[in-house]
């Protein structure tokens, strides 16, 4: 049992005074978003939102509450104050409630459709504030990291499961939103079992994908894709994200040893794939680009983008040029990473204007593998790869 002096029990005090301020800052969420939805879709279904955003909005004070006693630098005192980067947290862990309202409800339609995708965007964006903010402020807390990787995980599971929900991804892919609670509670009984578990090793590739694999779940579920592109791009963003996972679990579990003959082989086989793989993936994601995207966008337009007007040839004429150029750096290998992020960029137009051809399977598959690899061998210029090596947290 830990025992608190005087002037820890009245820090914890005023922290508890300041965890009501995010309360009323909850309950003003919900009655607004409630109010809202009543006016503008329907009082039923705006009641039932309202009883599931207030369990989750339950969750993630009782989750504040709960780790309070945190609020510490490593090693250092109790602090009174929960600064402006757990404020961020806590916002955006009330962003996530009110989107996980929507999980038992039909898929808004109209202007409303736009209201998760807004949600979760906005989320991820304060995830990378927060990180900016505690190391700015110097006020890298216990609390802030065991806030960040707890809602973390509500986030992705609730966007996942809502994205399952609305078609867009198969139902196999609730692994991936449940993936980092199986590895807790994995964790969980291992100790209940009295078993030992053992440190992960460092990987860059493990933030890489927990970062892609949020960016990704945000992009579908704007209104503007659907299967079988969806499906495709969930399995390449999916795979390798549980790949990844198994392979964690495998290590902090000891059923894998790093140090083992085998393990170091498995590694070694791994960075023959990454410094190979992405040749391939560059030259045919820039043939595919020059040779179909961009003349596609250049030609004479396919109807759906004439049937928008002169919004649709700037948009053609803007996505086949960054298709173009794309193309170009991926046959040079010149920040291969962020060249596949313009081709994905381009692609996704042209899917949200023109809809899906069989192309676009393979320009989902070149530009996600670079995301997750970069460049590769014969690569000319990799300064992207610090970029997204990484990724902001506590």
């Amino acid at each position: 049992m830990v025992r608190h002096t005087d002037g820890t029990v009245a820090t914890l005090r005023a922290l508890r005074r300041r965890w009501w301020g995010a309360a009323l800052l909850s309950t003003t969420a919900l009655a607004a978003g409630y109010a809202w939805l009543r006016a503008g879709w329907d009082a039923g279904l705006a009641s039932r939102w309202a009883l599931l955003t207030a369990a989750a909005l339950a969750f993630v004070l009782a989750t504040v509450w709960r780790n309070l006693p945190h609020n510490r630098l490593p090693g250092q005192a109790l602090l009174s104050g929960l600064g402006p980067a757990n404020w961020v947290t806590i916002l955006r862990a009330i962003l996530l409630a009110l989107l996980a309202g929507f999980i038992l409800l039909p898929r808004p339609m109209g202007a409303l459709a736009w209201v998760p995708a807004i949600l979760y965007t906005v989320a991820i964006a304060a995830d990378l504030l927060d990180g900016a903010l505690a190391r700015l402020t110097r006020r890298v807390t216990v609390l802030g990291a065991t806030l960040d990787m707890a809602f973390d995980g509500l986030g992705l599971l609730v966007a996942v499961t809502l994205a399952v929900r609305y078609g867009q991804l198969p139902w196999l892919y609730l692994l991936v939103g449940l993936a980092r609670h199986l590895f807790v509670a994995g964790l969980w009984w291992l100790a209940r079992q009295g078993r030992p578990t053992y440190d992960l090793t460092p990987s860059t590739f493990r933030r890489i994908a927990a970062g892609l694999q949020m960016a990704f779940i945000s992009v579908i579920l704007w209104p503007l894709f659907g299967p079988p592109a969806t499906f495709v791009a969930g399995a390449c963003f999916g795979i390798p994200f549980l790949v990844g996972f198994a392979r964690d679990w495998l290590v902090v579990s000891g059923a894998v040893d790093p140090a083992s003959a085998g393990y170091r082989r498995a590694i070694g086989w791994y960075a023959r794939l990454a410094r190979w793989l992405p040749p391939a993936l560059r030259l045919s994601g820039a043939a595919l680009a020059a040779g179909v995207l961009g003349p596609r966008l250049w030609g004479p337009l396919p109807a759906s983008y004439l049937a928008l007007g002169p919004t649709g040839t700037v948009l053609a004429m803007g996505a086949g040029a960054l298709a173009l150029f794309a193309a170009a750096l991926l046959a040079l290998g010149a920040v291969s990473r962020l060249a596949a992020l313009g081709l994905l960029a381009a692609t996704c137009l042209d899917l949200a204007v023109g809809g899906y051809r069989p192309y676009h399977a393979g320009l989902l598959i070149a530009a996600i593998g670079l995301l997750y690899l970069g460049g590769g061998a014969y690569a000319l210029w990799r300064a992207d790869d610090a970029l997204f090596a990484r990724r902001a947290g506590r």
